[in-house]
Formats: structure tokens, C-alpha cells, sequence
């Protein structure tokens, strides 16, 4: 009962966060602006979308674990074995693995090993050119990213037409920030 009412909140609360981001992403991007003032405006609309896309993945997570030990749990009743605990089936422990689990951590685990190269070159972008080119190539990146947990199920090739955009958003605000620092000429 209380599994039931954890997964049902959980993906609720996961399109609710993705329903927002998309209202975020469509109202930024329409108003992308050209004054600095309306830059940092379109900076921390993306931070916020950022972060609930964060959360949102965080969410589903927790949710693909929890959903994934009641299944578990009710083939182990069935069958009369020891059902798995917790934590065997959230951190892959003790024989217990699952896809959908796999799945929502490498998506959790990409999307934050992007943003480590990514934030910092956006704000970076944002402090030395102001305007909106940097938070053009944000806004790409963030849209492509929540494909990536369909992608990563489908497996190769699947997964590498959003890794590979992404890895290009983030590169290109680097070129940008080397050669303003004199590294490109």
C-alpha cells in the first residue's frame, strides 16, 4: 500500500517536473533576449530548469528502484524465495540487478557528469560575452538530455545521438571561452 502510493507520487512528480521544464525551456527560448539584463534572465531560467530536471531524474531514480523491489518482491512470494531488500535492488547488491535501476542511474550518472563541464562553461560564457549564444547551446543540451534514459534503454547506437550532441554544446562554448583567452587563434 505505501509502495503504491510512493511510486504514484514519484511519477507524478516526475512529469509534473518535466511538463514544468518544457514550459520553462518553450518560454525561455522564445524569449531569448539581446540585452545583457534579459541574458541573465535567460541564464537563471535554464539554472531552474536545470535543477528540476536534476530533481526530476533523481525522482524517477528513486522511483525505478522502488517500483523494481515490489516487482521483485512479489516474484520472491511467489516463488517462496527470500525476497531482496532495499537496498540490494537500489545499489545492485547481493546478485539483484535490474535494467530499468541501470537505466535511471546512468541517466542520473550522465546528465551529472555533463553538467560538471557544462555550468561552469555557461556562466563562464555568460560573465565574458554576456548575450544569449551560451545559453542557446544550454538550452540544446538540456532538451536533448531528457531523451537519454529512452535512448540508454534502447541501448548502441541509441544512446550516443544525445551523448554526442551534448558533448558538442559543451564544446562549443569552450572554443568560445579558448579563444577569447587567446588558447585559439
Amino acid at each position: 500500500m505505501i509502495l503504491d502510493v510512493v511510486r504514484a507520487s514519484n511519477r507524478a512528480g516526475v512529469r509534473a517536473m518535466a511538463v514544468v521544464t518544457v514550459v520553462m525551456t518553450w518560454k525561455s527560448v522564445m524569449r531569448l533576449g539581446a540585452s545583457r539584463g534579459d541574458a541573465a534572465r535567460d541564464v537563471a531560467r535554464f539554472l531552474c530548469a536545470w535543477a528540476m530536471t536534476y530533481y526530476g531524474l533523481l525522482f524517477n531514480q528513486s522511483g525505478a528502484a522502488f517500483e523494481e523491489a515490489a516487482r521483485l518482491r512479489a516474484r520472491a512470494k511467489k516463488d517462496g524465495a527470500r525476497p531482496p531488500k532495499m537496498y540490494e535492488v537500489k545499489y545492485s547488491l547481493g546478485g539483484v540487478t535490474s535494467r530499468e535501476v541501470l537505466c535511471a542511474d546512468r541517466t542520473v550518472g550522465n546528465f551529472m557528469e555533463q553538467s560538471l563541464a557544462l555550468v561552469p562553461a555557461l556562466l563562464a560564457h555568460f560573465y565574458v560575452f554576456g548575450g544569449t549564444r551560451g545559453v542557446r547551446f544550454a538550452w540544446a543540451w538540456l532538451v536533448v538530455r531528457w531523451a537519454y534514459g529512452a535512448a540508454f534503454r534502447k541501448g548502441l547506437p541509441w544512446f550516443i545521438f544525445i551523448t554526442v550532441p551534448n558533448y558538442a554544446c559543451v564544446f562549443a562554448l569552450y572554443v568560445d571561452l579558448a579563444r577569447y583567452a587567446g588558447l585559439l587563434t
